[in-house]
């Protein structure tokens, strides 16, 4: 029983052996043929034969020949530059309509400057101008104690270095000069009931 065993044991690893060692000896002369034909395509390879000129033909037609109409070039416009600088700003809340009426308001007050509203979590903060330098913020801040803001202060921010001019429109209805009278009057409203004001 013995030998019976030492004879399946043998046999089974004879046929393990003999089954596996052609296959390396093929895949391996496969490698070598493959790298060879590589190494001969590389050597012969030649790019410019796939620098084919494309050949486009028009069917002309026989109609006269009219020439296509020129659309207007439109420029690309500049992307805006932000540097270092200084804003003026008028009001702070968390609540973003109260912002938006402030934003509105000063917008119709302040028309040579732009007015923005900046979110800083968890405030909207309602900002004039876009000014380089300090004394330029100052001087617009004198106007803004004027006009009713007088808790505004000056603070850094990145501004526009040459901001584009506002384009105002003309008011042509009388009631609209009775809304801003209005506005100033809930403006005081809204800045006195709101316990949320800020100076941030």
């Amino acid at each position: 029983m013995r030998f019976n065993n030492f004879i399946f044991v043998v046999s089974f690893l004879a046929l393990l052996i003999a089954g596996c060692s052609p296959r390396e000896v093929i895949r391996e002369d496969e490698d070598n043929a493959f790298a060879d034909d590589l190494r001969d395509y590389e050597r012969e390879f030649d790019p410019s034969d796939y620098n084919t000129p494309f050949i486009i033909q028009v069917e002309e037609e026989d109609d006269p020949v009219t020439e296509p109409e020129r659309t207007p070039e439109i420029e690309e416009p500049d992307t805006p530059e932000y540097i270092q600088g200084f804003r003026i700003q008028l009001y702070s809340t968390s609540d973003m309509e109260a912002a938006q009426e402030i934003h509105d308001f000063a917008d119709t007050l302040f028309t040579d400057h732009w007015i923005y509203v900046v979110y800083e979590v968890p405030f909207y903060k309602v900002r004039l101008g876009d000014f380089e330098t300090r004394p330029q913020a100052n001087r617009a801040l004198a106007n803004v104690v004027d006009e009713g803001f007088r808790d505004a202060w000056i603070v850094p921010d990145r501004v526009l270095q040459d901001p584009p001019e506002k384009i105002l429109e003309e008011d042509e209805d009388e009631d609209d000069d009775i809304d801003d009278e209005n506005e100033v009057e809930n403006f005081d409203e809204l800045r006195r009931d709101d316990p949320e004001l800020e100076r941030d």
